[in-house]
């Protein structure tokens, strides 16, 4: 993936937010709507390197879901600092290569945007035989969004209250634990099998077709543990459906202080999420790339958009164009080899 820009900056935003205690359906219907709402001040008006027709962004994956939520926190706030609209559009399927493919044939004209995920710009390439589009030759870089940590999670009444009663109980039934993941070489998938490979043990993969089946199934004791990002799982643990054993992440969330990091329970370079970002056709001018990645700088690092984004689960990871493309590569770097090592194929 290229970049035009020269500054090299990702921050990590914080800001205290309360959650609550809410089903996971009524906590998206409000924060959809509160998002949907228009801004009359700042929209429409238009900006003077874009013009006032409406910006895209593609988002690859169903309304409602964490990649959707965090489209929709983006193009208000980059709405705000264009004065225009930036209107989130999900074109839904194949791990989000569908929306991947139809930004790439967009026109460089800084209209068509992606929300650029693990899935889109990493995982993808290392999975799939046979791909529509090329991340690295087809898009540009425009600004890093958020990060979504992956929880470990466990049913109650697992006899593993803790990580460590887990990798112990797993040491004792090698392969006898069973995983739920959102699907074959999702990031819930391969985040449970780093894990693993960190615990020096084995579990018993169970695909489901998306993150609320396998949050489900483990309610309901089909399998023992599943990994699901914070956005998703967070009503969960609240109400004691689940139990968050740790955190994929250095550091502990505000949303969950009480929970663990897989980093502080002694497994380093453990970190495993669902990452966001925005990217652009190859060839955008780089004036205009320049223009949408002022705007997500600025407008992503708002109070009022890292409160949204908190309040859901989600970490602010706020970066200029070359941060996210660098940020990007590490990630190829890191990702890769573990595909190829435990052989996961799609196609």
């Amino acid at each position: 993936m290229r970049s035009h820009a020269d500054e090299i900056e990702m921050s990590m935003g914080a800001e205290d937010a309360q959650p609550r205690s809410v089903s996971r359906r009524a906590f998206v219907s409000g924060l959809t709507a509160a998002l949907l709402a228009p801004s009359f001040a700042a929209r429409g008006q238009g900006n003077a390197a874009l013009g006032s027709a409406a910006v895209r962004l593609l988002c690859g994956f169903n309304a409602g879901g964490t990649s959707d939520i965090v489209a929709r926190i983006a193009a208000k706030a980059m709405s705000e600092q264009l004065h225009g609209n930036v209107v989130v559009e999900n074109k839904t399927g194949a791990g989000g290569m569908i929306a991947a493919e139809q930004a790439a044939r967009g026109a460089p004209d800084g209209h068509t945007l992606l929300l650029g995920s693990n899935a889109t710009l990493v995982l993808n390439s290392a999975l799939r035989t046979s791909m529509s589009y090329d991340a690295q030759r087809d898009f540009v870089a425009v600004g890093s969004l958020a990060n979504a940590p992956l929880l470990v999670l466990a049913r109650p009444d697992l006899g593993a209250d803790t990580l460590g009663k887990l990798a112990a109980l797993a040491s004792r039934k090698p392969e006898g634990v069973t995983m739920g993941s959102a699907g074959v070489g999702a990031a819930t998938h391969l985040g449970g099998e780093l894990l693993a490979s960190r615990m020096g043990v084995k579990f018993a993969h169970i695909p489901f077709p998306g993150e609320s089946p396998a949050l489900t199934a483990n309610i309901g004791g089909h399998v023992d543990i599943c990994m699901a990002a914070v956005s998703a799982a967070l009503p969960y643990v609240k109400s004691g459906k689940l139990k968050a054993l740790a955190v994929m992440n250095p550091k502990r969330l505000q949303v969950l202080p009480e929970v663990p990091t897989t980093f502080e329970l002694g497994y380093p370079d453990s970190a495993a999420s669902s990452w966001f970002g925005v990217v652009a056709p190859a060839r955008t001018p780089a004036n205009l790339i320049a223009t949408l990645s002022q705007s997500i700088t600025s407008g992503m690092s708002q109070p009022s958009t890292t409160k949204s984004l908190l309040s859901a689960g989600v970490e602010p990871m706020v970066g200029s164009a070359d941060a996210f493309n660098q940020f990007v590569q590490k990630e190829i770097d890191r990702w890769h080899p573990l595909i190829r090592k435990l052989g996961i194929k799609i196609d």
